[in-house]
């Protein structure tokens, strides 16, 4: 916590979130989604600026298998994250290239016993208010095909161990039907809820509203690491902190 910066720091008394690296953030109506707005002015200790991408690098590393971070589950909130960090796999048909959805094999005994959806997996609609407004960020952010990704049906995952895999699939007739002639894709980094809007402003979709998330980011976990390394610094096993 001494070398590295998040994109929030600990209030001293409160321990309340307090911009450090984010100058402002502001959250949708569910507290499903939070945009961060990097100050300009943040550096590497080597000089380097930081950017939106060093984020989603640091969050991609964190939640990585082979890292095995312990504290990982930390950022379980984070859409496809707990996915990603245990090597699970999505479905795919290879004709169609669609994938199958968590929706479809959701064990519920009617649809009004089905949990309502976080906004942040809900349809982008341009009627909809997704965000409040304010005199700082009086539109939202700009839209992506990654944002529309996100704001997508849930795809359904399966573990990426076989025989974890069909286990479960034996204790489940419909799902076991279904990815007969299917193809399981390994769930990848780029597919957790981590965007780089633009150099200067990174977009993280929950899987589940969570008004708490802003004050999880100063842990340390969620710090930087970065992705870039001089020579030097790989030998001499030291990594730039954040200015």
């Amino acid at each position: 916590m001494a070398l590295y910066e998040g994109l929030v720091e600990y209030h001293p008394k409160t321990m309340e979130p307090i911009p450090a690296i984010a100058e402002r953030w502001h959250v949708n109506n569910d507290s499903s989604e939070f945009v961060f707005h990097l100050r300009k002015n943040a550096r590497w200790s080597n000089g380097d600026p930081i950017t939106a991408n060093d984020f989603v690098y640091s969050l991609r590393r964190g939640l990585s298998p082979e890292v095995a971070s312990r504290n990982a589950n930390l950022a379980y909130y984070i859409n496809y994250a707990p996915a990603y960090n245990s090597g699970d796999v999505f479905v795919r048909d290879p004709q169609t290239t669609q994938f199958l959805l968590e929706k479809d094999f959701a064990d519920n005994a009617s649809p009004a016993a089905a949990p309502a959806k976080p906004l942040s997996q809900k349809p982008l609609n341009p009627s909809e208010q997704e965000y409040p407004p304010t005199e700082v960020e009086p539109s939202p952010d700009p839209n992506t095909p990654f944002h529309e990704f996100m704001h997508s049906p849930a795809r359904l995952t399966l573990p990426g161990d076989e025989k974890q895999r069909n286990k479960l699939l034996a204790s489940n007739a419909k799902m076991q039907a279904a990815v007969v002639g299917k193809e399981f894709v390994r769930v990848k980094g780029e597919d957790i809820g981590v965007e780089a809007v633009d150099d200067y402003t990174v977009r993280i979709s929950l899987s589940q509203p969570a008004p708490f998330f802003a004050g999880l980011l100063a842990n340390q976990f969620f710090r930087l690491v970065p992705a870039k390394r001089s020579s030097n610094t790989v030998n001499s096993g030291q990594n730039p902190g954040t200015l």
